[in-house]
């Protein structure tokens, strides 16, 4: 836990700095990249090059090979991080977030696109139009379903 501050800045701070950062009081947050917004990836192979254990960084890399392969090429909004408190769970704050950040992307007409290393949450996304794109199944490392939805334009 004490690399992801740092990760969250390395992928984060230029959706950030383009509106992309959402925060419902103290009690959830979302993070949204807008299309063709990358992280510095120098940064982020550097990250993952002194923080994760030496017998676990080529699956790692392979895994993050599979995000590669996974992200759609048409321009899209990406959710890579969203959270809400324990305690506040099921009291609309991710169904608040995840309008937000839809609401934008509908206004710009362009997908969406996430990955769920929890299959838990999957149906919730659905609820939202997502779809599942992808499964990406690395050796030891969890399952991610990687999920699309399609465009939408916004009533004028």
């Amino acid at each position: 836990m004490s690399f992801f501050p740092e990760y969250v800045r390395i992928y984060g701070e230029k959706g950030a700095e383009r509106g992309g950062a959402h925060i419902c009081s103290d009690r959830g947050a979302a993070l949204w990249v807008p299309p063709g917004v990358h992280p510095d990836e120098n940064a982020l192979d550097a990250l993952l090059e002194r923080s994760v254990a030496p017998d676990s960084k080529a699956e790692l890399f392979d895994v993050y090979s599979e995000f590669d392969r996974a992200h759609p090429s048409e321009p899209h909004w990406f959710l890579p991080l969203m959270g809400v408190d324990p305690f506040m769970k099921k009291r609309g704050i991710g169904t608040a977030l995840m309008a937000h950040g839809l609401n934008i992307c509908d206004q710009d007409g362009t997908i969406a696109y996430l990955e769920s290393p929890k299959p838990e949450n999957v149906p919730f996304y659905e609820r939202f139009g997502f779809r599942s794109h992808y499964t990406i199944d690395v050796a030891r490392h969890p399952k991610v379903v990687t999920m699309v939805r399609p465009a939408k334009k916004a009533n004028p």
